[in-house]
């Protein structure tokens, strides 16, 4: 029955009729069923809460009631008053009961809202648990009072290891603070990052495979220095630094130079001898490039026989890589007989520019470094001739003109040495 307006301008004159006695008794009636009434202890099993009142004739949005619970709720719950119907009771916020909620023997007023039963004044709700509420503090939860475990600790300041620090959970009164880290970033290596840092050293090995050194020093006879520019080598690189000269050939024979074994200059036997008819040229022996000074210990000799009349020449030459020639000494005869040119050995010094040998005839001239016969040695064993004196050379012997070839013959027997 609905609420209905009430009569407010009575007078003197105006009658009592029936509709004005059903409307203040259906008014009596409606704040019967909404004016709060206390209908007493509960019945009914697990959540499922009954409760009886003749007070209360209907259920209607803004009806009032106030029980007592006769046993705690296992779960969601309803109270159905009068048989009139079960309707589900929720919190203040809406939202349904937990186990517990509802305790045994405490009064509780609640109020319908049309749907359901709307608990009044329930107090605190939330879902915490002990381990979120400080220790020794208590809360009313949607689980009911809550006593908290969680531990209050003591801040500080954390120095960090090279290993993980573990704070240990709770409430913390005073600050927590990790301690600044100084990273010296030259001395990281790039790609790595500490604290934020980025480490500015430089990867030489990852850059460059041969770093170029940027220094060398010599220590003649101990060792070689090469200064690396700064930076991170991971022991299977290298510093180089370039050494053009730095060849087998430019180190002497049997000298080992790092894994480098020198191969310039040595010593080997010859034996060199014979005859060969007009236009012939014949090699005698050659010296590898990287030479410096070469010596033939042993006879060195050109001979010649002819008959009247008849001009014979035979020739002993050196010739460079260019194909220049320097000739050392020409044999020429035209009478009848022989005419020998023997030397002990021969020197050639690169450095001074000098072809000398030691004539095995007395009074020989000295002028053109003992060479005897026409030849292109001029004082002391020098030079003016373009030569070519950095490289390979080749000693030879050259027939120009005999009668035939048993009038000529050329012998180097010895050793030859050269650094």
């Amino acid at each position: 029955m609905p609420w209905t307006t009430p009569v407010t301008n009575w007078t003197i004159d105006r009658g009592i009729g029936v509709d004005d006695f059903n409307r203040i008794e259906g008014n009596v009636a409606v704040l019967g069923n909404t004016t709060g009434i206390y209908a007493g202890l509960t019945g009914g099993s697990g959540a499922a809460y009954t409760v009886s009142t003749p007070a209360i004739t209907s259920i209607v949005e803004g009806t009032k009631v106030t029980i007592r619970l006769h046993t705690p709720n296992t779960g969601p719950a309803t109270l159905n008053i009068n048989g009139i119907g079960a309707s589900v009771i929720l919190k203040g916020n809406g939202n349904g009961l937990q186990p517990g909620n509802l305790k045994q023997n405490s009064i509780y007023t609640l109020v319908f809202n049309g749907v359901n039963f709307i608990l009044q004044g329930e107090g605190g709700g939330g879902t915490a648990v002990a381990n979120d509420i400080r220790a020794g503090k208590t809360a009313e939860t949607d689980f009911g009072t809550v006593t908290g475990l969680l531990p209050v600790r003591a801040g500080g300041v954390v120095n960090p290891t090279g290993s993980n620090i573990t704070k240990d959970a709770g409430i913390y009164d005073s600050p927590i603070v990790v301690a600044a880290v100084p990273v010296p970033t030259p001395a990281l290596l790039e790609g790595n990052v500490v604290a934020g840092q980025a480490g500015t050293m430089y990867n030489r090995s990852a850059r460059n495979h041969h770093t170029p050194g940027i220094s060398v020093t010599v220590w003649q006879g101990d060792r070689l220095f090469v200064m690396p520019p700064d930076g991170y080598y991971n022991g299977a690189s290298w510093v180089t630094t370039p050494v053009p000269g730095l060849v087998s050939n430019n180190v002497r024979s049997g000298v080992v130079i790092g894994d480098m074994t020198g191969s310039m200059g040595g010593v080997f036997p010859i034996n060199f001898s014979g005859s060969w008819e007009n236009g012939t040229t014949v090699e005698i022996f050659s010296i590898p490039a990287g030479w410096t000074n070469v010596a033939v210990a042993g006879l060195v000799s050109v001979r010649l026989s002819s008959i009247s009349g008849f001009n014979s020449r035979v020739q002993l030459l050196l010739r460079d890589i260019q194909g220049n020639e320097l000739l050392l000494s020409e044999n020429s005869w035209g009478g009848e007989g022989s005419n020998w040119y023997d030397s002990s050995g021969m020197y050639i010094d690169r450095a001074a520019r000098r072809i000398t040998t030691e004539p095995d005839v007395s009074g020989a001239p000295d002028v053109h470094g003992g060479w005897q016969g026409i030849t292109d040695i001029g004082m002391n064993g020098t030079f003016s001739k373009p030569f070519n004196m950095d490289n390979r050379i080749t000693l030879l012997y050259r027939v120009v003109a005999v009668v035939n070839p048993g009038y000529s013959s050329a012998y180097v027997i010895g050793n030859v040495v050269y650094i």
